[in-house]
């Protein structure tokens, strides 16, 4: 029997980050492996090595001639398929969003995504955001903030949308709920930052906050995105501890997972050192929460707002001060384990419910 093929449209993978491979593997667990459907996916040559690694399952695909080899798999795909992350974003630029206007404008096909995120922000490119969710056959989303931009604002066909959970709860709970004893004492503190937009005061508080913190406890600064660019979390960690060696007795220790060669276990198991996550990235906070962590979200972004009231965790809002750090890091939070538990179970039922309608092509 010929294998229809769904081709995951998002070319996010295999770049660094580790939220990205969390709500890939969160999906592949979840979506039956005896399926009559072959998942394809196009990558820069220089990214697959690790997906291939760690997702065998998908069929991945180099684009040495990425437009031309991207319009032919397509054409020969029955299904395009958005997995995971925030598309419907505007932080960080309108590129992710172009990229899937890209696709639709060639897809005849049936298109779907599952366990999205959808941003406040996104309202700046509003008119790329509607075109966009119309011309998609079925979302589901991975929170009912992100189900209420996409229908109220961004008018969208409640019929056609769903709420879930975010993936990476599938992945992480398989992780999590078998790992070894939590040894937070290695660490008081684990420290994530990265924010799109840099502002000078706020990373004075951070500074002024980490070096009276040093002091007194352990910290580690951790990089969810691996690549040491301008602006991500290696950037940061520079530009706060390095020049300033007078306000530290010694820089907080800095830990970046393997993620060439790691397992999806491997990149994520350091969250067990850690007795308190300060984070201002979303799967930074998921898995710290499946660890067990004591938990703060740093403002950012909508969706790290929605994810803090989602969890019942504090929120350090923008812009900080070394007050705010330290009020929100002596009320951190852990999240429980029964509402952990029924997000996996949401976003498992969403992996589930597309398998279907692809399988019985069932009408929403």
């Amino acid at each position: 029997m010929k294998l229809s093929n769904i081709f995951i449209g998002f070319d996010i993978y295999g770049a660094g980050n580790v939220g990205d491979d969390l709500t890939l593997g969160g999906f592949l667990h979840a979506f039956p492996g005896n399926s009559r459907f072959k998942i394809s996916c196009i990558l820069p040559k220089q990214r697959i090595g690790s997906q291939e690694k760690r997702f065998p399952q998908i069929d991945w695909l180099p684009s040495e001639d990425a437009e031309r080899r991207r319009k032919e798999i397509i054409a020969d795909s029955e299904y395009w398929l958005g997995v995971g992350d925030t598309p419907f974003q505007a932080t960080g630029g309108n590129y992710f969003l172009n990229k899937i206007y890209s696709d639709i404008q060639l897809i005849k096909q049936k298109k779907y995504m599952v366990g999205v995120g959808c941003e406040e922000e996104v309202l700046k490119e509003k008119n790329l955001a509607e075109e966009i969710t119309k011309n998609i056959d079925y979302i589901w989303t991975r929170d009912e903030a992100s189900k209420s931009i996409l229908v109220d604002r961004l008018k969208g066909d409640p019929n056609k949308i769903s709420v879930s959970g975010d993936l990476a709860n599938i992945a992480l709970r398989n992780i999590f709920l078998n790992n070894a004893p939590k040894d937070s004492s290695k660490y008081a503190l684990g420290l994530l930052y990265f924010s799109e937009s840099l502002e000078g005061n706020d990373l004075h508080a951070l500074k002024k906050f980490m070096a009276n913190f040093i002091k007194k406890k352990n910290v580690a600064f951790i990089g969810n995105e691996t690549r040491k660019l301008s602006k991500y979390e290696y950037f940061i960690y520079k530009l706060l501890f390095w020049d300033s060696i007078i306000m530290f007795r010694k820089a907080p220790d800095y830990y970046m997972p393997d993620y060439k060669n790691a397992d999806l276990s491997g990149l994520v198991s350091h969250f067990n050192n850690y007795d308190v996550v300060m984070a201002s990235r979303y799967h930074a906070i998921l898995t710290a929460a499946w660890a067990g962590c004591r938990l703060v979200a740093l403002d950012r972004s909508s969706k790290i707002r929605f994810l803090s009231k989602e969890l019942g965790i504090p929120l350090v809002k923008k812009p900080f001060n070394e007050s705010s750090l330290w009020d929100g890091y002596r009320n951190a939070k852990s999240v429980p384990r029964d509402l952990l538990m029924r997000m996996a179970r949401g976003a498992e039922k969403a992996v589930l419910d597309f398998y279907n309608h692809l399988s019985t092509n069932q009408s929403f």
